[in-house]
Order: C-alpha cells, then sequence, then structure tokens
C-alpha cells in the first residue's frame, strides 16, 4: 500500500475543500500586538504580576470567554472572534471572516475598546509593531505551551533569527478564499509576486534589538533567516504551475517539527512529512496541523494566507484588508498581476527581496510600483470601501510607510530612547 501516494491525494483534496461559490468569497484579518509596560516599553512574561495571563483573565469582565490550556489560559473568544497567544505573549486577534470592511473595522474597535480599559487597569500598553521596540530576545520569556518549546529548540538549531521571529515579531495577515484549482493559482502567484510591494507599504519595524534598523523590512529580513524548509517565497511558487499538487508536494518533503499523531503532539524534529506519516492514513486535523508548521510569505490551509504584512497600527491595519480586496477580489486587477508575475521567478522576487532589505532607499521603479498597485487597488474598491485605504496611500505619499516616519523622526531628535514610540502604538489612549 502506497501510503506516500495516498497521503498527498488526502492533502490535495483538503486544499480542495477550501474552494467556495463565486458569493462566498470572505475577507479574513489576523492583527498581531506586543503587549509592554506603560512608560518603558519592556517586555513583559505571561506569568508576571498583571502579564498577559491576568491580562487575558481580565477579558472575561468585557464578555469575553477565556480558554484554559493544562490549567493555562491560553486563548479568548467572543462571539465568531478569537484571541490566540504568540510564543513571546504577543496577542493575536482573529476576526470573523467578512465580505464587509466596516465589520471587519467593527469587530477591531470593540476590541481596542476592551483591551483600552485593561491596560488602564494593569498599566500596560499594547502596540502594532512589528518587532518589540525595546527589549533584546534574551530578556522575552515564552509563553507555557509546549510546542514553543519544541519549535524554539528546533529552530535556534536552523538559523540565527528562529527565536527572535518567535518572541519578538507581531505581523498582521490576510486570508483569501478562491473558486477552484485555476482561481487558487493565479491568486496564490499574483500574491507571491506581489510580496515586497505589500513588505514595504507595511514596514512598520524601525528597531531591531533595541537600535534603529539601517535598511527597510526588520521583519521581513528576520523571516529570511528562519529556517529555508518553511519560510521565505516558497520553492516552485513562481517557477512553475503551482496548483494543489506542488502544495502537497512541497510540505510531504520537508519537516513538519512537530507532528500531531492519534490527537498528540510528537517532537518529530527534521524527519520530512512523508516520512512521519509513511505507514498509516493521515487524518484531516493532522493535515490541518502540518500546514500550520510551514510560513513561507503566502501559506495556504484551506485559504490563502498573506503573511509579509508587519503590524500597524489602525487605521492602517485595515488598509491591509483594502489593499487585498481591491486587488484580488476584482477580476481585472488580479488579471492583471498574474498575467505581470509570469515575468517573474522565485529568484527574481527573493533577490528583490534582499535587495530592498540591504538598502537605506528603495528604487525608484519599485515605487512606482507600488503608487501603480494602490491606484488599481482603490479603483477595484466599492465607494464605500475606498476609505479605507486613503490612509495608507496619504502615508506612502509623505513618508513611504512608517518605518520610514519614524526612523526619521527618531534620528532628527538624536535619540534612540524611543520616547516617540506613540507614533507605533494603537490608538489607545
Amino acid at each position: 500500500m502506497d501510503f506516500y501516494v495516498r497521503n498527498k491525494a488526502a492533502i490535495e483534496e483538503y486544499l480542495k475543500s477550501g474552494e467556495k461559490s463565486g458569493n462566498e468569497l470572505y475577507l479574513g484579518l489576523e492583527f498581531e500586538h506586543i503587549i509592554t509596560e506603560k512608560k518603558s516599553y519592556k517586555s513583559i512574561s505571561y506569568f508576571e504580576k498583571n502579564g498577559v495571563e491576568q491580562i487575558l483573565k481580565d477579558l472575561k469582565d468585557f464578555g469575553w470567554e477565556v480558554v484554559t490550556e493544562k490549567g493555562k489560559v491560553l486563548s479568548a473568544k467572543k462571539g465568531r472572534d478569537n484571541i490566540t497567544l504568540e510564543p513571546g505573549g504577543q496577542f493575536e486577534l482573529s476576526t470573523d471572516k467578512s465580505q464587509d470592511l466596516v465589520e471587519i473595522e467593527s469587530c477591531y474597535l470593540g476590541f481596542i475598546k476592551d483591551m483600552r480599559q485593561i491596560m488602564k487597569r494593569r498599566d500596560r500598553d499594547m502596540l502594532a509593531i512589528g518587532y518589540h521596540p525595546v527589549s533584546k530576545i534574551e530578556d522575552m520569556d515564552y509563553i507555557p505551551k509546549e510546542r514553543y518549546g519544541f519549535m524554539s529548540d528546533y529552530l535556534s538549531r536552523k538559523d540565527k533569527c528562529g527565536i527572535n521571529m518567535m518572541k519578538g515579531t507581531a505581523s498582521i495577515q490576510a486570508t483569501i478564499d478562491y473558486v477552484d484549482e485555476n482561481d487558487f493559482i493565479k491568486k496564490f502567484r499574483a500574491a507571491n509576486f506581489l510580496t515586497v510591494l505589500f513588505s514595504i507599504l507595511f514596514d512598520n519595524s524601525p528597531v531591531f534589538e533595541g537600535k534603529i534598523w539601517d535598511g527597510n523590512l526588520a521583519r521581513v529580513h528576520i523571516w529570511n533567516n528562519v529556517d529555508e524548509d518553511r519560510s521565505r517565497v516558497m520553492p516552485g511558487a513562481l517557477d512553475k504551475r503551482f496548483g494543489y499538487d506542488d502544495y502537497a508536494e512541497y510540505v510531504m518533503g520537508k519537516p513538519l517539527v512537530i507532528s500531531l499523531i492519534d490527537d498528540k503532539m510528537t517532537y518529530t524534529k527534521d524527519v520530512p512529512m512523508r516520512e512521519v506519516y509513511k505507514d498509516r492514513d493521515i487524518k484531516a486535523a493532522e493535515i490541518e496541523h502540518a500546514l500550520s508548521m510551514f510560513f513561507p510569505d503566502v501559506r495556504v490551509k484551506k485559504y490563502i494566507e498573506l503573511r509579509m504584512c508587519d503590524s500597524v497600527p489602525y487605521p492602517y491595519n485595515l488598509s491591509v484588508g483594502a489593499l487585498v480586496k481591491g486587488i484580488f477580489y476584482d477580476d481585472e486587477n488580479l488579471n492583471y498581476y498574474f498575467e505581470r508575475s509570469l515575468e517573474a521567478t522565485d529568484e527574481s522576487v527573493q533577490s528583490l527581496k534582499d535587495k530592498v532589505i540591504g538598502s537605506k532607499d528603495i528604487p525608484i521603479e519599485v515605487l512606482d510600483e507600488i503608487k501603480d498597485l494602490l491606484k488599481r487597488a482603490k479603483d477595484g474598491l466599492s465607494e464605500e470601501e475606498k476609505r479605507f485605504i486613503d490612509p495608507l496611500i496619504e502615508m506612502f505619499e509623505k513618508n513611504i510607510n512608517i518605518a520610514k516616519l519614524v526612523k526619521s523622526q527618531l534620528k532628527a531628535r538624536g535619540t534612540e530612547s524611543f520616547e516617540i514610540v506613540s507614533a507605533l502604538k494603537n490608538q489607545l489612549d
């Protein structure tokens, strides 16, 4: 019995099961935030007084249901909105999928309203920023979740920034639905092609390990140096027709690090997925877990997930949704960028990314591409939703992105004290 063939087919079928009808295409946004001390902006731990666990518990006072794992509070939910924790205690809000940006905005502002009161109560603050502005990585603690211990052990051996990624970063992720495999191929390819432009627009990592980052895209630099088996541009994404079978083949050939086997998390380290399940049929829950163990710029579960945007404050975070909707849910724009992507390769996109990271300036031709992208996205939105992309357009025209703005302010003051870190904050005051 060839379990490789059967399991690869099972993954393909899992991806196919994510297909939606044309009138059921939704947008999802996930907003990550870093919780800090109020005045110093230093990291706080899960366990300390007024720490991450206590903040989660406080959410009960505002109608959230907290969820425990092995006696520890690690998530919360209200209706169809969910709060989970990243390895360093970063708060991630996943709003309910919607076709309406106004509805997503309402969910996010409701979350902010609740968190504002808790932050005041606990003398804490919540930042929307791509990398921790003050604390160094050795001063940040992990939350008490066994899988993060396994991941820390594994990634610390793979490359230089795995631990920085786990404990110090925060992002905004957007999810895109697809109708069928052809629609999947177009959206997946176009998303990979646009990776660098999205990263530049939402660069909000002006500091790294307590010092001003001289280049661009510090968080993207971190992800470039996590694990070549599971980050960066997925191999083949732009070099060939990349369908369900290609994605399944990719994950089957790579290490899972942590595998779900009969409802138990097992530290399988560098054993490829095909070997982990070489003598058994893989279950749907095991596929779901396996797909979550890969972190490329564009990831697939039962939807396409864009992972290249730093966490940014409101209202710029809603601009992520506006940009995604205006491009990927507008047929003309999607077709345009799919056709453009046929000129690109994995190497050309990764090389451009590396060039932008290592330079203080952004090439003029890239800025022109971004300007055109913003115009096309706005044209692809309804009149009611155009307002969500306007703040992003204004920021681009004046400063390019928040990181550029903040670094210019810091350098003008001749300080790295981050007294103006309020420019990075969610609007909690």
